[in-house]
């Protein structure tokens, strides 16, 4: 089996027991780890546009990470620090 942190693990527990809702990520403010940020790149590429990002990082953390303070970081902050340098870098490569 691949490694992967409690949090994920936990929510991953959960999901098998129960296939009915895909978030189920612990909430709880000790939760709030960094598997959200490991899944924010593919969400920003594949968004039109900025506000699609945030939302596309939000609900893919939701999955694993339901705390506050992780869809609040991975919203707000790390998406509006990638999408500019991810988005430019994509151009280039596709303009070559």
């Amino acid at each position: 089996m691949f490694d992967c942190g409690n949090t994920v693990l936990k929510a991953l527990r959960i999901f098998e027991k129960d296939h009915r809702n895909p978030f189920t990520g612990p909430k709880d403010e000790f939760s709030a780890g960094n598997g959200g940020l490991m899944r924010l790149a593919p969400a920003i590429i594949f968004a039109q546009s900025e506000d699609e990002a945030a939302h596309l990082a939000r609900e893919t953390t939701r999955l694993t990470h339901g705390a506050n303070e992780a869809l609040f970081t991975v919203k707000y902050s790390h998406v509006n620090c990638l999408v500019g340098p991810l988005r430019m870098n994509i151009g280039n490569i596709n303009t070559r």
